[in-house]
């Protein structure tokens, strides 16, 4: 208590000084907890089920490709059946539900067809009703569906008797056996769960939809031990049926969170933590030498009470004790900015549909998380200077005040931490521009189509209504038929996609040799309707559009862009003849058309510039986008077109209307949330260095007054008073710029994940950080610089 009394009252000595060490710990404990709270919600603390760290995940994994695939029926049955390193092992398959519910109104909703055992694997059961049994999942039985808190609420309006009622999914009508839940969203966002029906002996080796198998890991094995197991059962199948097992596949065990995250996420976000850290840092060498210069003043004191009796620890506590305080403080802001911090992330990613278990707050481990950094905070703050102003050698306390050894050996301290702080604050701004670039090259990124003024909406054909090509047809001329006349519409399509992010599909050339899958070329494949081109104003390079000729019964016809076409045929590629080698359209097409890129390759992560544009009357998909280029504000059809399609089906939703422009922009989200994240490191940095360089410099000239007044008696001139006192500041900005480089190199290199169209070694990027830098602290060295050179030399050896 002691202590505290006396830490509050030099604290309360110095208001300035202790407030610019609070502000410092606040700004580098705030920012560091706010990522480590969102590193905590997204991948610390786990799913929100009893034992989550034992529930993994398995899938087959090609080693040549480095990637993972989905596990059809007939493997995961083999697997479910010979296993024994899992208590449960089950499996879920992504899906789109049409919905409609009692008041007959359609929905689409997001769903996912779990194996009967799934919810036991959680260890999760229903808020209503009751929980699938084996028999839900077997072929013949009855269809049954588990709904989410939301659809109750929304479709049922909370009827406590909604157990037993009927619900149209898909074209199927689903008995409903049990409510789950609120917040249970499991595998990721869904909202229904129908019982996934599992039928091996009627399902082809090698065939049947794709499953996302998971499993609980039994008492006493570990992750290593299944996936040796899961691997060593994929060989035996593999002597079995050497066609669907192949020996350059295995089986790949993960956690649920490093599956469905990414590693390279995970990787990101870790990676944010650790730079966090360096602002942590910067703030710590800052309050260090606070602390130095407090005890430089306190010299006297110090040597004074070491000579009636204190001890050096009794010294060293009582310095800890003060920045102990100074941290608490720091750490009451730094909390208060979290808190900010969590709120402004949380709202970013409110549209982006995340995870269900990602949940970012301050909670327990958190606040566990803050005392920790707080007290490390203060020893490293504190330590190093308590431990000098303690030392045993009274006299050169007492004359710490002149030009011994000791006070030397503080200042070279001083300046060691400068260069530290420096160091990192070159790092952290060369990746805080790197990504600035990022999101500027996002917002001006051209994909070369209309935007603003095209309207989009997705619609989804049941199969058990649209069971064949002719009736998803049908249905596509009859909706483009009374989209063309709803007020305001210009003209109307449909297509799979809008251009910059179509998915990946194998091609094949006539005059290739293929002797393995991986010989294929990968293109971006867009099914598009006629006037697909049109609604979004592209101009064609070579030939002609896809347009009426090209329908059901026609000769196969695709158009290519223009990156397409310089790769594979740079000779003319109208009238040459290509072939997917998957789906169900593997017959040889000819080019009849070039456009442009139109964005293909431009969107963030994406390596593969070359695209293909099939046309949808030959190969109608049963999901796609219905696009719409219109003569006013484009939302105001939406209305108009929702009756469009319930005139054609009352069963089918039009889900997820919005603007191209829109949707193109909620593409790049993780830019602009996590690189404004990155931006405030950068910037707290740089603000904490210059603070920092400064109140070094400050020190240093107060210190050196009877020395500057000694200099200028005998005749040296304000200016080289000047220059020395720059010379000193600029040569640690130099050196720390120097190492810098070498740290924002290594930095930029593991965050090219959010880094986009951006050279992460740009040397002009460099140059131009270097020059903030420099510039930054000499301005920082201005300052005291003056206040040396107009030093009064009589005033300065009467100094003390």
């Amino acid at each position: 208590m002691s202590d505290l009394r006396l830490a509050f009252r030099a604290i309360v000595r110095q208001p300035g000084m202790s407030a610019l060490a609070i502000v410092a710990l606040a700004l580098g404990i705030g920012l560091t907890t706010t990522m480590f709270s969102i590193v905590n919600g997204a991948v610390i603390r786990g799913l929100p089920f009893p034992e989550s760290d034992r529930i993994l995940h398995a899938a087959p994994f090609s080693i040549p490709d480095q990637d993972d695939m989905d596990m059809r029926v007939h493997a995961y049955a083999e697997f479910a059946s010979r296993q024994q390193s899992f208590e449960q092992f089950a499996a879920f398959q992504f899906q789109l539900a049409n919905v409609v519910g009692p008041d007959g109104q359609p929905e689409r909703y997001s769903a996912a067809a779990i194996t009967a055992n799934t919810l036991r694997l959680l260890r999760v059961v229903p808020m209503m009703g009751r929980d699938f049994v084996d028999a839900d999942s077997k072929p013949g039985a009855e269809p049954v569906v588990l709904i989410g808190h939301t659809v109750w609420q929304e479709r049922f309006k909370s009827d406590p008797d909604v157990v037993g009622q009927p619900l149209r999914i898909n074209g199927t009508v689903l008995t409903v056996v049990g409510v789950m839940p609120p917040k249970f969203s499991f595998p990721s966002n869904q909202q229904l769960w129908p019982a996934l029906v599992i039928d091996p002996d009627g399902t082809k080796v090698g065939e049947g939809p794709g499953l996302e198998p998971i499993g609980r890991l039994r008492d006493g094995v570990s992750r290593q031990q299944a996936s040796a197991e899961m691997a060593t059962i994929w060989r035996q199948l593999g002597l079995q049926y050497p066609e669907q097992y192949k020996d350059d596949h295995t089986i790949e065990v993960k956690t649920y969170i490093e599956e469905f995250l990414g590693s390279e996420t995970i990787g990101a976000l870790y990676t944010m933590l650790a730079a966090v850290f360096g602002v942590l840092l910067i703030a710590c060498a800052n309050v260090a030498n606070l602390v130095l210069a407090k005890a430089a003043q306190r010299s006297r004191e110090i040597a004074v009470r070491t000579a009636v009796g204190a001890s050096r620890w009794r010294v060293v506590r009582q310095m800890l004790v003060e920045v102990l305080v100074l941290s608490a403080g720091g750490s009451a802001l730094g909390i208060a900015l979290a808190q900010l911090g969590i709120t402004l992330f949380n709202r970013a990613i409110v549209d982006t549909s995340p995870p269900f278990w990602i949940d970012i707050r301050i909670d327990t481990n958190v606040l566990l998380f803050v005392s920790g950094v707080a007290v490390i905070a203060a020893l490293a703050s504190g330590i190093v200077p308590a431990l000098r102003a303690s030392k045993s050698d009274l006299a050169g306390l007492m004359n710490e005040e002149g030009r011994t050894m000791s006070g030397v050996r503080m200042g070279r301290f001083s300046r060691m931490l400068v260069i530290g702080e420096v160091a990192l604050s070159f790092g952290l701004l060369v990746v805080s521009a790197l990504i600035i670039q990022s999101i500027v090259n996002t917002g001006r990124m051209d994909v070369g189509i209309a935007q603003n003024d095209v309207w989009t909406a997705r619609v989804t054909l049941p199969q058990k209504d649209y069971p064949d090509d002719e009736g998803r047809r049908q249905f596509a001329a009859a909706l483009l038929a009374r989209a063309a006349g709803v007020p305001g519409v210009v003209n109307a399509t449909v297509a799979t996609n809008i251009p910059i992010n179509g998915p990946r599909y194998t091609m094949k050339f006539p005059d290739r040799e293929y002797v393995t899958d991986r010989d294929y070329d990968e293109v971006r494949g867009f099914f598009v309707g006629p006037e697909y081109f049109s609604v979004f104003r592209v101009a064609m390079l070579e030939g002609r559009p896809i347009d009426g000729r090209d329908r059901a019964g026609t000769e196969p016809t695709v158009v290519v862009n223009r990156s397409f076409a310089a790769k594979y045929y740079p000779q003319g590629a109208v009238g040459q003849r290509v072939a997917m080698t998957e789906g169900r359209s593997q017959e040889w097409r000819t080019i009849v058309g070039v456009v442009p890129d139109l964005g293909v390759g431009t969107s963030p992560g994406d390596n593969i510039s070359e695209g293909a544009y099939f046309p949808f009357d030959q190969v109608p998909p049963a999901s796609f986008s219905l696009l719409v280029h219109t003569s006013g504000p484009p939302l105001n059809v939406t209305g108009p077109l929702r009756d469009a399609v319930r005139s054609i089906d009352a069963n089918l939703p039009l889900s997820g209307p919005t603007t191209v422009a829109a949707a193109l922009q909620a593409q790049t989200w993780p830019f602009r949330v996590f690189g404004t994240l990155f931006m405030s490191f950068g910037f707290a940095a740089l603000f904490l260095a210059t603070v920092g360089l400064y109140g070094v410099m400050a020190f240093s000239v107060s210190r050196r007054t009877q020395e500057i007044g000694v200099r200028v008696a005998m005749g040296a001139s304000r200016m080289d008073v000047l220059r020395m006192v720059l010379r000193q500041g600029l040569i640690q900005v130099g050196i720390g710029v120097a190492i810098g480089v070498a740290l924002g190199a290594a930095l930029s290199s593991v965050m090219t994940a959010l880094l986009f169209q951006v050279n992460p070694y740009d040397p002009v990027m460099f140059t131009v950080i270097g020059a903030v830098l420099g510039l930054t602290g000499l301005a920082a060295c201005l300052m005291p610089a003056r206040r040396a050179a107009s030093v009064d030399p009589m005033v300065a050896l009467r100094y003390q």
